[in-house]
């Protein structure tokens, strides 16, 4: 990218779909510009938990390399796994996920 701007690749499972997150950007953010949404949509402002997701990388990963738009929101964990809201989360790292609600889909299949 121009301007010495880095990049983060999410990887969403179980597909393998490849995302190039600019620094600063949500998870969310990046899916809607390479064309990728969430069909059971949701507030976008971290509040509904519809677009949860669960971080398949190590505990380390999902603890240390993930910020958020605001302080209001952090990782969250079940049953020792770690879930981010990427309407909110700004990864710091590459990183794979898997959302809990279904498929991302492409916004126009025929493009």
């Amino acid at each position: 990218m121009s301007g010495g701007q880095s990049v983060h690749v999410v990887v969403v499972e179980p597909d393998g779909i490849r995302v190039e997150v600019p620094t600063g950007s949500t998870i969310d953010q990046a899916l809607e510009a390479a064309g990728w949404y969430r069909p059971w949509g949701g507030c976008r402002a971290g509040g509904c938990g519809a677009c949860t997701a669960l971080i398949v990388d190590s505990e380390e990963i999902a603890a240390s390399n993930v910020t958020f738009e605001t302080d209001k929101y952090d990782s969250a964990s079940q049953s020792g796994q770690r879930y981010v809201r990427v309407c909110m989360a700004v990864p710091t790292s590459g990183m794979s996920i898997s959302f809990r609600g279904g498929k991302v889909r492409r916004r126009n299949p025929d493009a």
